[in-house]
């Protein structure tokens, strides 16, 4: 029962306290606060109004709380993102929700557009997933309590959000570290030969210390990695945490987080070889640590640049949190070149700041996602980009930073991605006051953006206000269909578009103000709809 307490406390805690509580609301008006300054729509950092409801959605799944803590990209540019949500059982479940291009959930995925799955019979966290080439989706567990221990668990998904039975037990592995009675992973790639590997930390009893394995891609552990499939690393302190995993263009494989050096929690990385045993070329004996703000640092993300470099973020503890990256050569030495002596230590407001993601974008620059206490002592989304020696971008929001409240309580970003048009994805949770949702946001650029993605004018709207019907009209043809959204972000909705002119019946929906949305493909206009 301690166990359970102790993690229960990490997971739902170990950045910002969030209450659970119910509520009989499953969507309510979005506020949006963006401490940028605006020059048009496309400013760089700004919310993209054609994603969402004005850039931001929040998804509730089941009677209670969510929490979205991964997310990845699948090659249609559809968005997935990893978490837990509170069941009906009073404990949490893996959660996997997709999202359409205009964010909304994914009709087409799951149970209309998520799937949630109990591993035990108690708390189970999904921290991590990856998607196979053959787009399979896998899930890994931040843990699943099996009533004594936390075991590290793995589900795999088809591309429908159906669990995939031929991978594991019925589509789930559940793997218990000799001799480490609690054990969850934090991370998940996937090799160029399909193998997985987890990034964890287990618990032996007396110390924490890195966890590494590999699977085979059926699900069972790979005995020809470490010691049959596991490899786990002490730094030499008592308190060692992996967080982050990347894979080398070679093939070594780099497992990052922090380690207790003697007197405080450091930057750590270690480098492995394909075959699990320490790089010795990299660092010292394969291991790197770092003091980055001189007291308490820690690692939640790592990226490799294109020229190899590897940059870690997260936070540094000074007066307060704030948050911290470092730059790496090649061989693991600090990257002199970049910040103050391969450093960076960024302030964003008077409370705590801390960084969980990290993405390279492709002209070189850095973004980095998390959060930030607000005046009010809420977090904010936080988003902030670096150009490539380390200083802050001052194209991008107000002097590189842009912070996103939206509902005036916690919100928090943990997945990064760029899209193909270089549009910035951010993924988390957002607490309306009474319970936590799924959260994305989807930011402008000034990167290869699509001008002609959001157009509000193209198309007509016949009678407007109107009570039964609607025409719409002057269509183009790559338009084929209509979705109508309540001013809650709710889809109300949807009609298939088959001619240039269509009649839509909306006899049966409520008065009020929706949008209706014309949709492609990969683009979408938009236009207000008052039904009477």
């Amino acid at each position: 029962m301690k166990n359970k307490i102790i993690f229960q406390n990490y997971i739902i805690g170990m950045f910002k306290k969030i209450t659970i509580k119910q509520s009989l609301f499953k969507c309510l008006p979005i506020i949006i606060i963006i401490t940028c300054t605006f020059k048009g729509q496309a400013q760089p950092g700004s919310p993209d109004l054609s994603f969402g409801i004005a850039g931001i959605n929040t998804t509730q799944t089941g009677i209670s709380s969510d929490y979205g803590r991964a997310m990845r990209l699948q090659t249609d540019e559809k968005m997935l993102v990893a978490g837990f949500s509170y069941n009906s059982s009073n404990n949490f479940d893996f959660l996997l929700v997709r999202y359409t291009t205009a964010g909304w959930p994914d009709s087409t995925f799951g149970n209309n557009g998520y799937i949630s799955t109990s591993i035990n019979t108690h708390d189970d966290y999904a921290s991590c997933l990856a998607i196979q080439p053959d787009s399979k989706i896998i899930l890994a567990g931040g843990s699943s309590y099996n009533g004594s221990n936390y075991e590290i668990a793995m589900v795999r998904y088809t591309c429908n959000g159906i669990i995939d039975s031929s991978f594991g037990a019925f589509g789930v592995v559940k793997t218990q570290i000799p001799g480490n009675p609690t054990s969850y992973a934090n991370a998940i790639t996937l090799q160029n030969d399909g193998k997985i590997l987890i990034a964890a930390r287990t618990f032996t009893g007396a110390t924490n210390r890195f966890a590494c394995l590999r699977y085979l891609q059926n699900g069972t552990i790979d005995s020809s990695f470490g010691s049959y499939g596991i490899v786990t690393t002490a730094f030499g302190g008592i308190d060692d945490e992996a967080n982050a995993m990347a894979i080398q263009t070679d093939g070594k494989i780099i497992v990052s987080g922090w380690a207790y050096t003697g007197a405080n929690d450091d930057y750590a990385m270690i480098r492995y070889k394909a075959d699990g045993t320490a790089d010795s070329t990299f660092g010292t004996n394969g291991k790197v640590t770092t003091d980055v703000g001189g007291n308490f640092d820690y690692v939640y993300a790592m990226a490799i640049q294109t020229d190899n470099k590897i940059v870690l973020s997260g936070y540094s503890i000074l007066s307060s949190d704030d948050v911290s990256m470092a730059r790496y050569l090649p061989n693991g030495a600090l990257d002199t070149g970049f910040g103050v002596n391969g450093k960076v230590i960024t302030t964003v407001g008077a409370g705590s700041d801390a960084a969980y993601a990290v993405c390279i974008q492709d002209n070189g620059k850095i973004l980095l996602s998390g959060n930030s206490v607000n005046g009010l002592g809420n977090t904010d989304a936080l988003l902030l980009r670096y150009n490539s020696d380390g200083l802050s971008d001052n194209s991008f929001g107000t002097s590189g930073i842009v912070r996103t409240d939206v509902n005036g309580n916690n919100d928090q970003s943990f997945g990064l991605a760029t899209q193909s048009d270089g549009k910035i994805l951010s993924a988390g949770s957002s607490s309306d006051g009474s319970y936590n949702k799924v959260l994305v946001i989807r930011y402008n650029t000034d990167i290869s953006v699509n001008t002609s993605e959001h157009n509000t004018t193209q198309f007509d709207i016949f009678p407007n206000p109107a009570s039964d019907y609607v025409i719409i009209s002057n269509i183009e043809n790559n338009y084929n269909q209509a979705v109508l959204i309540n001013m809650q972000g709710q889809q109300i909705k949807e009609f298939q578009l088959s001619t240039k002119e269509f009649k839509l019946d909306i006899s049966t929906i409520p008065s009020g103000l929706y949008l209706l949305n014309i949709k492609s493909s990969n683009s979408m206009m938009q236009q207000k709809l008052v039904i009477q």
